[in-house]
C-alpha cells in the first residue's frame, strides 16, 4: 500500500517524532511504500529511510538515495519547504531552522503563510507518489494541512 505520513517537525527526541519514525520504519518493513513528509534535517542518518529530498507545491525535487538495507517496503523522506519559521509547540533548538516559534505566538500572516507552504507541499507529495492512505500526525495543524489540501474524507488524522 501507498501510504503518506505528514508529520510537521523531526524524527528524534521524543513523543511524536519518535512514534512517527517508528511507523515508518515498521510499515517499510511490512512491504508499504511510505512518503513520510516531515522537518527532518539528516534523513540520511535513519536506516529505515530509503531516499530523500524536499517538496514544495512546485513539486519533488531529485531524491538523493541512501546507503539503507532493502526491505520488502520503502521510505522516502520529503521535507516541506515551509519558509523562515518553524512553529512549535515547546521552544527548543533545531538546526538548520532560521526562526522557532511557539503557535500560538505567531502573526496570522506567519500562521497563513506556514499552513499555505504546507498544503501546497501535501498536494503536490500525495499527488507525485499517488498515496492510497494519508495519515496526518497531531491534533494542529497536520489534519488542518490535510483537509486544505486534499479535502474531506481523503485523510486520516492521528492525534
Amino acid at each position: 500500500m501507498r501510504v503518506l505520513l505528514w508529520h510537521g517537525w523531526r524524527l528524534e527526541g521524543s513523543g511524536s517524532n519518535v512514534y512517527t519514525a517508528r511507523v515508518a520504519r515498521e510499515l517499510r518493513e511490512r512491504g508499504h511504500d511510505v512518503l513520510l513528509l516531515c522537518q527532518e534535517q539528516h534523513p540520511e542518518r535513519f536506516a529505515f529511510v530509503d531516499a530523500w529530498g524536499t517538496v514544495d507545491g512546485d513539486g519533488v525535487s531529485e531524491l538523493r538515495p541512501t546507503l539503507a538495507e532493502p526491505v520488502a517496503g520503502r521510505v522516502v523522506a520529503l521535507r516541506p519547504l515551509i519558509g523562515p519559521v518553524l512553529p512549535v509547540f515547546v521552544i527548543d533548538k533545531y538546526e538548520g531552522v532560521d526562526r522557532v516559534e511557539r503557535f500560538v505566538d505567531l502573526s496570522n500572516d506567519e500562521l497563513s503563510a506556514y499552513l499555505d507552504f504546507n498544503i501546497g507541499a501535501l498536494n503536490a507529495a500525495a499527488e507525485w507518489h499517488g498515496s492510497e492512505v494519508i495519515i496526518a500526525g497531531h491534533a494542529v495543524p497536520g489534519p488542518i494541512v490535510a483537509r486544505r489540501a486534499l479535502g474531506p474524507g481523503r485523510y486520516v488524522a492521528a492525534v
